[in-house]
């Protein structure tokens, strides 16, 4: 009889459930686990997966039930526009404070609680008040590093934004129709709420929805914010007027120019597998995870790993240096005026430099 081998995520998961159980034995009063949601409601940003992750969680919202898969959308339609930090997982049943796709939950929901990062301590603030109090002294914390690794082999990390949204085109696709792919939303002194459900992505459809919002509210709109789609910008010019302001939202723009990024690194790692020895080219492992991470998060070894890899590939450094102070820029609380002065500086630094993928 043959054995087929088992699927790395699942021999990851496998790891991990016993490090849970192993400290879980020990304490049964651990706070961590289904039903707690601290973590879930504290996000520092929109969760990451892999292509592994991604359709494992997949296979759980597609056996969900219409009613809480509508509630993810629109929660992940919130979250799009959503400028503020920390957010709420998507997928947090507000009411049980339990994951709606538990069993298929993520890597990094697992390890929260059980693994730390060098350096970075623990992720639940709870906890950490207790070890600062010297409790949990004789817990064997699993090495957060080490998964990271692992993960790195399984495929590009994505947003779960843009997982849901390629998979909700992707059905509409196959039923031969594009339902439920354009979701609006408005915004009101911080507050985000989903206006409509749209059947599909045309102009004439988005048209439609703008125009059977009462007049009184449709003048007092002065900002669109949507993808760079020409149907969804000339809809609402058509409907709020020349005047309106159109802004591309941020996700989609980070998404351009981060994908240039991601292109630049798979093909500077291709060359430096074929230049460097195996030795060497092993020192690089996990570059892909220290790549995509904020600086501030960055450990001790994951600094080191980014070092030695823009010694190799100066253009990868240039650019990934690019690339952070572009986000800064957005991530600035300033005028218009300061803004454009800021990206005009940006752009003469980029066109200056061997850089070309931003354009």
């Amino acid at each position: 009889m043959t054995v087929q081998p088992q699927p790395p995520l699942a021999r990851l998961h496998d790891e991990i459930d016993a490090r849970v159980r192993d400290i879980r034995g020990e304490h049964p009063d651990w706070p961590c686990g289904k039903g707690c949601g601290n973590c879930c409601r504290t996000l520092a940003d929109v969760p990451q997966l892999t292509a592994a992750e991604w359709d494992l969680l997949r296979a759980g919202l597609a056996a969900l039930a219409p009613q809480p898969l509508r509630e993810i959308r629109r929660n992940l339609a919130a979250l799009v526009g959503q400028r503020s930090r920390p957010v709420v997982c998507p997928l947090l049943d507000r009411t049980s404070n339990a994951c709606l796709v538990y069993a298929q939950r993520p890597v990094a929901c697992r390890t929260y609680g059980f693994y730390v990062q060098r350096h970075l301590g623990l992720y639940c603030h709870g906890l950490e008040a207790r070890v600062a109090g010297g409790a949990l002294a004789n817990v064997v914390w699993g090495n957060h590093a080490a998964i990271d690794r692992q993960l790195a082999d399984l495929g590009e990390p994505r947003a779960l934004t843009e997982w849901f949204e390629q998979w909700i085109a992707e059905i509409a696709i196959k039923k031969g129709h594009q339902d439920f792919v354009a979701i609006v939303t408005g915004r009101s002194n911080d507050e985000i709420q989903v206006l409509g459900v749209l059947k599909d992505r045309s102009k004439q459809t988005v048209k439609e929805f703008f125009s059977s919002i009462p007049k009184r509210l449709r003048i007092s709109v002065r900002y669109v914010c949507s993808d760079m789609y020409d149907g969804f910008i000339n809809a609402a010019k058509e409907v709020f007027g020349k005047k309106i302001r159109i802004v591309a939202d941020r996700f989609h723009v980070a998404k351009l120019y981060r994908e240039g990024l991601e292109n630049l690194r798979k093909k500077e790692l291709r060359r430096l597998q074929r230049t460097l020895s195996a030795v060497d080219y092993k020192k690089l492992k996990g570059a892909m995870w220290a790549l995509r991470k904020k600086e501030a998060d960055l450990t001790d070894e994951e600094k080191a790993i980014l070092e030695k890899l823009f010694e190799y590939s100066p253009r990868l450094k240039q650019a990934h240096l690019f690339r952070n102070q572009l986000t800064a820029i957005f991530d600035k609380h300033i005028t218009r005026a300061q803004a454009k002065h800021l990206l005009n500086g940006w752009a003469a630094r980029v066109k200056r430099s061997e850089v070309r993928f931003f354009g």
